[in-house]
């Protein structure tokens, strides 16, 4: 199956799913595109979901359409201009995903460990560790002497 995909500024998320033979499941929905036949189309709008732009073909045995891919507002460049998609392998299909940024804190001697890990699509995480020390205690008051100066300010 050759997956082709609109980028879209949407804040649903989508999954797609191959399960078996020509049947792909998006958001949980199945659409069995086994009886498209080699040369057919389903023309765009026909095939009874929103996910789905365009017509549906089969060309040269593989079925071939366009899904939306939804982002958030400032995407990133594997999101606004993505490639095809081609899958063979029943299963989840990795599309072009979000950044997720996820922060974490440790206690630490004398501070804490703050984490930031940082999930790209298709590359590793970026993991960065930075140490913040604990405030130092605040300075006890000192006494206040009294002066001409402070002396009538409660009267």
């Amino acid at each position: 199956m050759r997956i082709s995909f609109s980028p879209q500024l949407r804040s649903d998320a989508l999954t797609l799913e191959i399960t078996s033979g020509d049947r792909l499941r998006i958001n949980g929905e199945l659409f069995n595109f086994d009886p498209l036949g080699e040369g057919d189309t389903i023309p765009a709008g026909a095939t009874p979901c929103d996910w789905i732009i365009g017509p549906v073909d089969r060309i040269d045995g593989e079925v071939c359409l366009t899904v939306i891919l939804p982002h958030g507002e400032a995407p990133e460049p594997w999101q606004a201009f993505p490639e095809p998609l081609t899958v063979i392998e029943p299963g989840p299909i990795d599309i072009p995903s979000n950044t997720i940024v996820e922060v974490s804190e440790q206690p630490a001697e004398g501070g804490k460990l703050m984490i930031v890990t940082t999930r790209r699509w298709r590359q590793d995480p970026e993991v960065v560790e930075t140490f913040v020390p604990d405030p130092p205690p605040e300075p006890e008051s000192a006494p206040q002497i009294e002066t001409e100066e402070n002396a009538n300010v409660d009267a």
